[in-house]
């Protein structure tokens, strides 16, 4: 889908750009759906459909850069209640 690819280069320029600040270390992304589930499913290596993030998902990926399609590795997932039981 176009507006897929688009999304992702438009992200994947944004992280580009973080990488070439020389961040070191973890960095935190916010994204909303449907642009989440299509950046993390291209890092990943799957189809934009076969990933659904439901809303206030924390998502962590260990990316290497420069960021290529199918080269990421999913470390956790985290629903909004599991991170709310953390808080107490």
């Amino acid at each position: 889908r176009p507006e897929t690819k688009q999304s992702l280069a438009k992200m994947a320029s944004a992280l580009d750009h973080l990488h070439a600040s020389r961040i070191r270390g973890a960095a935190l992304w916010v994204c909303h759906m449907p642009d989440i589930a299509s950046f993390a499913a291209g890092l990943l290596g799957l189809s934009p459909s076969s990933l659904y993030v439901t809303p206030g998902t924390t998502l962590a990926l260990n990316v290497s850069f420069p960021l290529q399609p199918g080269k990421a590795m999913l470390v956790w997932a985290m629903q909004p209640e599991y991170l709310a039981a953390l808080a107490h």
